[in-house]
């Protein structure tokens, strides 16, 4: 075995082990896709290694071609993963997946039947280099819409993560921080696979650099438990609200809150994001014991501030994907303490009218039984 072909094999199984753990988490939003990526940068990663370890010109373009399920799906679930992650949905009907297919499927067809039109490479020969026997293909013009395919694919993913980097709040961008440095690193390798010159540029270091970016996204995404949140901007209003906002996640972990929230709880969203909720909100246990009791709903919570005793409505209401899975919880804070009391005021007033009003008919009656007498 070449010394090259160790980490190109470390590599695939990275990557298969990273598609079982993101499918094992399918339930959260995005998993699956995340899954379907890794799974196919694996294919790709696997049957690269093979190619460059069999012997001969036709078992090396044999692997190619088996190499081709998988390069031609890492672009696309690269976009529609993009997608879903800013929160692109209901753009993502079966009609518009299915119509982003077209094109990879085409390829893999020209692939196999290359002998026949030589769309996809026209010449192939096997040269010997000081990392071994290793192919040289003059590439066709299929190949090249390809390539501009799969470029605009990618290049169309990492746009979205750059708006939602702009457009979100504290987490979101430390998060979208981690996939723009993932998203970047594949492109060197394939430029210098696709444009270069040499014997190295005949190595495609791109699947092992994908399989390098797999790891980082994985640990952005599962790492700090925001993929069943939305990751776009919070828009002024949420920003300038007088009530709280936390959106806790599926994990039951502290995943973003608004300044209002960050003053009531007397945080920032630095020092809460990624907390879990008992540990975020230690300072609140009527509201860490209403977020356990209460499913959806409301719920009346009382904190003592200097001294000083406070209510406040805190409101339950799920975070839901589809209407049917869950994707986390949004907790909204208002203080009610000055209708409380008012309330408690109204109550102290009526009892004492009351009272009264019991003192009055008491004494009428006394006057009136005092009246009858003869």
């Amino acid at each position: 075995m070449r010394p090259y072909t160790i980490p190109i094999l470390i590599a695939a199984g990275m990557s298969a082990t990273i598609a079982v753990l993101a499918w094992r988490r399918r339930r959260m939003r995005g998993a699956r896709l995340f899954s379907i990526l890794m799974l196919a940068v694996a294919h790709w990663t696997l049957t690269y290694a093979i190619e460059l370890e069999v012997p001969g010109l036709a078992a090396k373009v044999f692997w190619v071609k088996v190499q081709y399920a998988g390069i031609v799906v890492v672009p696309v679930a690269w976009l529609v993963f993009c997608i879903d992650y800013v929160d692109g949905r209901g753009w993502l009907s079966g009609w518009n997946t299915a119509a982003l297919a077209v094109i990879p499927l085409a390829v893999v067809v020209l692939k196999w039947t290359n002998p026949y039109h030589h769309l996809m490479m026209r010449e192939v020969r096997l040269v010997q280099t000081d990392a071994g026997p290793l192919l040289s293909i003059s590439r066709g013009p299929a190949f090249w819409l390809h390539m501009a395919y799969a470029y605009a694919s990618l290049l169309s993913g990492t746009v979205l993560l750059v708006q939602a980097y702009v457009r979100g709040g504290l987490a979101y961008r430390r998060q979208s921080r981690l996939l723009l440095i993932a998203a970047f690193i594949p492109w060197a390798g394939n430029l210098l696979y696709v444009f270069g010159g040499g014997a190295l540029s005949r190595l495609d270091f791109t699947s092992f650099l994908f399989s390098v970016s797999g790891a980082i996204i994985f640990w952005a995404l599962f790492r700090h438990r925001f993929l069943d949140l939305i990751p776009v901007a919070r828009n002024t209003v949420i920003e300038n609200m007088q009530d709280g906002l936390v959106v806790i996640d599926v994990e039951n972990r502290m995943a973003d809150l608004n300044p209002a929230a960050e003053r009531l709880l007397g945080l920032t969203g630095r020092e809460a994001i990624g907390e879990p909720v008992r540990d975020g909100l230690a300072e609140w246990p009527d509201l860490v014991t209403a977020y356990r009791a209460v499913g959806e709903g409301q719920a009346e919570v009382t904190v003592d501030e200097d001294g000083e005793r406070r209510t406040y409505s805190a409101t339950f209401s799920p975070i839901r994907r589809d209407d049917v899975r869950s994707s986390g919880r949004l907790i909204t804070i208002h203080e009610i303490t000055e209708r409380k009391r008012a309330e408690e005021a109204l109550r102290e007033r009526a009892a004492k009218l009351q009272a009264r009003n019991e003192e009055l008919d008491a004494f009428a009656h006394t006057v009136a039984t005092i009246s009858r007498r003869p």
